[in-house]
């Protein structure tokens, strides 16, 4: 059994990924089903389902009086890497690095 105290941190990734590991990532899934499968609280699970929900990366359906499912939503299913570095919120470029206009596209669109 594990200690008693503060969970490990849970990052958005981790929630996108339980999406992810399925074989029909689209299916609903609740909060308390990803908190299982993660290993942390159902509110830790919520807190971060709201973020990828106002992120446009997930959407959520109320089902009853207090119940809500959420999937991956349909633009993002197979277009989006938890590694992609849009999605773990690492800086592209630094706030002070110079980009040549002529640049742009490859730093806008560059694949790696």
């Amino acid at each position: 059994m594990g200690k008693p105290g503060p969970q490990p941190e849970v990052t958005l990734a981790d929630i996108f990924e339980t999406f992810e590991a399925r074989d029909d990532p689209a299916e609903p899934l609740t909060a308390s089903e990803i908190a299982d499968q993660i290993g942390c609280s159902r509110r830790t699970a919520l807190d971060k389902l709201h973020t990828l929900e106002e992120q446009g990366r997930i959407t959520s359906k109320k089902v009853g009086g207090r119940s809500r499912v959420w999937w991956v939503s349909r633009k993002e299913s197979g277009d989006i890497s938890p590694d992609d570095p849009l999605f773990t919120g690492e800086p592209l470029l630094a706030p002070d690095d110079p980009v040549d206009e002529s640049e742009i596209d490859d730093v806008l669109y560059s694949e790696g």
